[in-house]
């Protein structure tokens, strides 16, 4: 095959495979809102554009299903069938299938796919034949769709991504044959909108700009002391206007090649409300999903790493949050629950949020099941707030469940969800009303690859806090710290801080002799506590370079999320401040 169509397929699985996942969330749509015939022509269209394009590239399978489908979509929207809940199932099916056949193309599979099922079933409703009506079973489910999210977030380091957004679907060559089906497109020029890059081009370009902030910085910082030494040799003024110029367009171009990898959350989104309507038809439950937000936009490296958390989120709310049609009616809830996924961003971090107006945490539920695992005694568990007891449903093997299900109860899950959270420099908070509803926010920076820090000195060498974390730095003397069970300890304004000396974190035992300490006071999940420096260096933009292998210090913890090159050309590494939270947590987790 030549170059030119090898190009061609790409376009066409690249922009198959994004109509196929809107599809899902239109025919969701559909089932709400049966008379809305302009979506009806939409997914039509859509199914209309995938034949052509296939059959053009020879594509027989995916012609054959897709034309099937196209025939019963023409009666839906001729007004001769209903988008009934047992039609829609069949179409679904077919548009899971079409996504097997999409991808055995993109795998270069030429083994053909079993479709005479699914085309006799198409052809019976065509005729007027209703299928059995059978709610989804769990087992039937065709594809788990926490695989399907990660598998579907990761792929897009193996394909091709947008550098500029618009509504041009498909290359000029697959238009091509068919604009004969388009009167409003005839002897109008087609002018290209969008190119389509690589995305490791896109990382090496990322990557580069990463090393030019270095430089830059660098280039900053000797500038700086030459003025210093020389504040009135011309020459060393020109390289300081020089500098800051250089400064000036290294920013600009820093964040002009950040828009080119921001994406919106949509990516993610369109993908739940499929998710929703099966695990519902399956658990006999009656679900809305209701997206806002969904524009909202962050860094493809930050995409790719909410998919998991927002599946366990989403299911969770689904099995244990939304009651069936039933038990809300007799409390005097519609028997049609709701959840509410939305995004928006805060400065610079995006926040999420996953609210359901089900039946709420038990609280007490999980006071007991906390005292029956041992994580805390009986007397300890009286004391704990609301908020307190909430963290325990992210603690590993922790389930309130009675029973074990196919989609939850077996205590994972949602302590995976804080896990890949803490990788990311996430946080998320719990808010619960028993009997009205739970709300799960999440707070995410907008990208991973570049954070501002403040630089801390420990035995004279730097090391690097993400500002994110910071609430406050304190300078505190040595009888203030107290030690209370091997816990290190301060009061700060009349509040219980529990700390972590940075030395013996990295592994230095000893002191370095001084009578005071900075504190550095950092929140991570909501809790906050203080890390314990030598001296404040400042406050700088770093780069983040990933450390290959492992970093074991004397303790046998890992607590670096990272390195950097310092503007001297030092190499600084960065703290992982979940990490420390976790050798805090080994100590009394009662203070933190």
């Amino acid at each position: 095959m030549s170059s030119e169509m090898d190009e061609i397929l790409q376009d066409f699985i690249v922009e198959t495979e994004e109509i196929l996942e809107a599809l899902d969330e239109k025919f969701v749509e559909l089932e709400k809102d049966q008379s809305n015939k302009d979506l009806i022509n939409e997914i039509f269209r859509a199914v209309h554009t995938i034949k052509g394009a296939a059959g053009f590239l020879g594509l027989n399978q995916i012609v054959d299903l897709s034309h099937a489908s196209e025939n019963v979509l023409k009666k839906l929207r001729d007004g001769l069938l209903s988008p009934s809940p047992e039609i829609t199932d069949v179409i679904l099916e077919s548009v899971d299938k079409l996504k097997i056949l999409v991808d055995k193309v993109k795998n270069n599979d030429k083994t053909p796919e079993d479709i005479d099922s699914l085309l006799t079933k198409l052809k019976k409703i065509e005729e007027g034949q209703t299928p059995i009506s059978e709610p989804i079973k769990k087992d039937e489910i065709k594809e788990d769709p926490e695989s399907k999210v990660e598998s579907e977030a990761q792929r897009e380091d193996k394909k091709v991504a947008s550098v500029v957004s618009s509504n041009q679907k498909i290359d000029t060559a697959l238009k091509a044959p068919l604009k004969q089906d388009t009167e409003e497109h005839k002897d109008k020029p087609q002018v290209e909108k969008t190119i389509r890059v690589d995305v490791e081009r896109l990382d090496t370009v990322f990557n580069l700009v990463g090393e030019l902030v270095l430089g830059k910085n660098r280039l900053t910082k000797l500038s700086n002391v030459l003025a210093d030494k020389y504040p009135n040799d011309p020459d060393v003024i020109n390289l300081n206007e020089a500098a800051e110029f250089l400064q000036l367009i290294s920013t600009e171009l820093q964040t002009a090649v950040m828009k080119t990898r921001m994406q919106p959350v949509k990516k993610v989104f369109n993908r739940f409300p499929r998710m929703v309507r099966d695990l519902a038809r399956s658990h006999g439950k009656e679900i809305e999903l209701i997206i806002r937000g969904e524009e909202t936009e962050v860094d493809k490296s930050v995409i790719e790493n909410i998919a998991d958390p927002l599946v366990h989120l989403i299911r969770n709310a689904i099995d244990h949050g939304i009651e069936p049609p039933e038990e809300r009616k007799k409390l005097n809830k519609p028997t049609t629950g709701k959840i509410i996924l939305s995004a928006s961003q805060e400065g610079n971090n995006i926040v999420i949020s996953v609210l359901d107006d089900g039946r709420g945490i038990n609280l007490e539920k999980v006071r007991k099941k906390a005292v029956e695992k041992g994580i805390v005694s009986p007397e300890e568990a009286e004391l704990l707030s609301e908020r307190e007891l909430t963290e325990f449903i992210f603690h590993p093997g922790f389930s309130t469940a009675d029973k074990v299900t196919d989609v939850s109860g077996r205590g994972v899950g949602m302590d995976v969800v804080k896990t890949n959270l803490a990788r990311i420099n996430g946080s998320i908070d719990t808010l619960t009303q028993q009997g009205r509803g739970t709300k799960f926010t999440i707070k995410l920076p907008l990208t991973l690859a570049i954070i501002q820090t403040l630089m801390v000195e420990v035995n004279n060498m730097v090391y690097a806090i993400p500002i994110t974390s910071v609430l406050e730095a304190v300078r505190i003397d040595n009888s203030e710290i107290s030690s209370v069970d091997g816990q290190e300890i301060i009061k700060l304004r009349g509040e219980i801080l529990p700390i972590v000396r940075l030395s013996e974190l990295i592994g230095f035992n000893h002191s370095n002799g001084a009578d005071s300490h900075y504190v550095v006071v950092v929140q991570s999940y909501d809790r906050r506590f203080g890390i314990a420096v030598d001296r404040l260096v400042g406050q700088d933009e770093v780069v983040i370079k990933s450390i290959e292998g492992n970093i074991i210090n004397l303790n046998d913890s890992n607590i670096f999320a990272g390195a950097t090159i310092t503007g001297e050309g030092k190499v600084v590494l960065i703290i992982d401040i979940p990490a420390a939270m976790e050798f805090i947590k080994q100590g009394e987790a009662q203070y933190v």
